[in-house]
């Protein structure tokens, strides 16, 4: 998860981007120049737009565009899927069968996995 804290208010409650924006810059990106992972998978268009406005990058304009638009953090390549939940495939999945499954068949190409 991006944000390392107790988020106020219900499950559903959204956390302002300025929030996310800077867990990504305080604790995420930190810690993936230590670890140094070859892949960070961010799940859902909101964690990869803190990610990408924490590393200096423009906000995506949709998912099909973030998850196009993978970058480079140091040794790492910050790619987006959707959310794995059950709303994030069942959106995903709009306009295309089985889109989710497409996706992750090219990041992994993608990264050289």
């Amino acid at each position: 998860n991006l944000f390392p804290f107790v988020k106020p208010g219900g499950m559903s409650a959204q956390i302002p981007m300025s929030d996310l924006t800077k867990a990504a810059t305080d604790f995420a990106l930190p810690q993936i120049a230590i670890v140094k992972p070859r892949l960070v998978i961010c799940l859902g268009l909101v964690t990869f737009t803190a990610m990408q406005l924490a590393c200096g990058h423009a906000a995506p304009l949709n998912m099909a565009t973030a998850i196009e638009s993978p970058f480079q953090y140091e040794e790492s390549l910050i790619y987006c899927q959707s959310h794995t939940g059950h709303f994030g495939r069942i959106n995903r999945n709009k306009g295309g069968i089985d889109r989710v499954s497409q996706d992750w068949i090219r990041m992994r190409e993608r990264a050289g996995l």
